[in-house]
Parts: C-alpha cells; sequence; structure tokens
C-alpha cells in the first residue's frame, strides 16, 4: 500500500513538474528579444545578426535605420517607412491609397542577396499591401499602395 501511495506521488510530481517548465518555456518566448533589436543598432550590427527577414512590434521610442547595400535594419518605424524601404522609395514620393497598420515596427531584411525582394514580400503578407506604378510615373518616383486582394 505505501508503494502504490509512493508511485502515485511520483508520477503526479512528474507531470506538475512537466506542466511547470511547459508555461516557464512559453513565458521565457514570449519576452525573448531578437539580438538585432537593439535601441542603437549599427550597419556591423546588421552584418553579423544571421540572415532572416522580420518585422515585429517594436519595444522602443526613437527610431534608427541602418543600410549596408541590400541590407536593411529599422527600429520603431510607422509601417509607411517599411513599405517605403521594401520598395526602394522614400516615404514622402508614397500615395498610400490603404491604411497601413497603426503603431512602429522594428524591421530587418539581411540576407546575402535579394533583401528588399524579401522584405516586399513580408509586407504582403503582414501589412497586405503591394506597391504599384502610376502610369506614366516610374516606380522609383511615386508609388499608389493597393489592397493584395480586391475586395468586391
Amino acid at each position: 500500500m505505501a508503494w502504490t501511495k509512493t508511485k502515485t506521488a511520483i508520477v503526479a510530481g512528474a507531470v506538475l513538474l512537466t506542466g511547470l517548465t511547459v508555461v516557464v518555456v512559453k513565458l521565457i518566448k514570449a519576452h525573448r528579444v531578437s539580438m538585432w533589436e537593439v535601441r542603437d543598432p549599427s550597419v556591423a550590427l546588421l552584418r553579423k545578426t544571421p540572415p532572416q527577414v522580420r518585422i515585429v512590434p517594436t519595444k522602443f521610442q526613437s527610431s534608427r535605420w541602418e543600410n549596408d547595400r541590400d541590407r536593411m535594419l529599422g527600429i520603431a518605424q510607422p509601417a509607411k517607412i517599411v513599405v517605403a524601404a521594401a520598395y526602394g522609395m522614400w516615404a514622402w514620393q508614397s500615395v498610400f491609397e490603404v491604411p497601413l497598420p497603426p503603431g512602429r515596427f522594428d524591421v530587418i531584411a539581411n540576407l546575402p542577396q535579394d533583401s528588399a525582394e524579401a522584405l516586399r514580400e513580408e509586407v504582403k503578407k503582414q501589412f497586405g499591401v503591394v506597391a504599384h506604378a502610376k502610369p506614366g510615373i516610374p516606380m522609383s518616383c511615386c508609388s499608389g499602395l493597393k489592397p493584395r486582394m480586391p475586395t468586391a
């Protein structure tokens, strides 16, 4: 009888411990900050960060942008800046025909090649917009953003 109670206590303890471990791991992942999400990024940080393309809500107040050829890293940037950068434009050259997400974002696109193209895909996926040149106006001059999926 005593042995049965001991086995039951051991099993119950193991189940409880496993459950707590899962909760702790989930909490840690929720608060993790990537190595590139820093207040004052640099080109050196952009170069040494593993290749990736990400757009995440920011944790910072002041904005910063770093470029290294086709690679880019922005901290606390509004969506219009992220979209314009993905298409190689200045935000003031762009006409936004649809609302963009509010708030600010941290963004990195530092693939060995085609970072801008990958960032355009990420913008399309997360913000639901793509850029199109207006007739007679080159893309590098002015752009209108349209919804990714037209509504009826």
